[in-house]
């Protein structure tokens, strides 16, 4: 059974709380910011999508997994391909970014846009998914090695 070393250990906790803080806490913060730098008088607010905490979560786990158990390519090669893919997809919310704003002194309006991003969401797509099929034909000529 592979054991990992302390410094592997490491370098997963490490990566963990880097890949959080870059994929989780920035693109919330931005969401913020963006809101806070309105003009005067107007509001814009768009919220990052419901799925992107538990996407990131599942994307620095298999980080710190495949820094932790490096002997495991193939698996967590997949795992890996597969949390980028839904972390790409939270991140850009299915490809459907709706904003609103709000006019508050003038009109006392509201506007709702909605912006499709479908293909520069599949752009961002494709490198995890490369990952992932390298995963399968890692696994597939592990498999047929042995």
């Amino acid at each position: 059974m592979y054991r990992p070393s302390p410094v592997r250990i490491v370098g997963a906790a490490v990566c963990f709380a880097a890949v959080m803080v870059l994929l989780y806490a920035a693109p919330t913060y931005m969401a913020s910011y963006v809101e806070s730098m309105s003009p005067q008088g107007f509001k814009i607010s768009f919220a990052p999508s419901s799925m992107l905490l538990p996407a990131a979560l599942f994307l620095a786990v298999a980080s710190a997994l495949s820094i932790a158990l490096k002997g495991l390519k193939g698996l967590l090669t997949i795992l890996t391909g597969l949390a980028g893919v839904t972390y790409v997809y939270a991140l850009f919310n299915g490809g459907v970014l709706v904003v609103q704003v709000q006019a508050a002194q003038l009109l006392q309006a509201q506007v709702t846009a909605t912006v499709k991003l479908q293909g520069i969401m599949y752009a961002f797509m494709a490198p995890p998914a490369v990952v992932l099929v390298k995963g399968v034909f890692d696994t597939l000529r592990q498999a047929r090695v042995s």
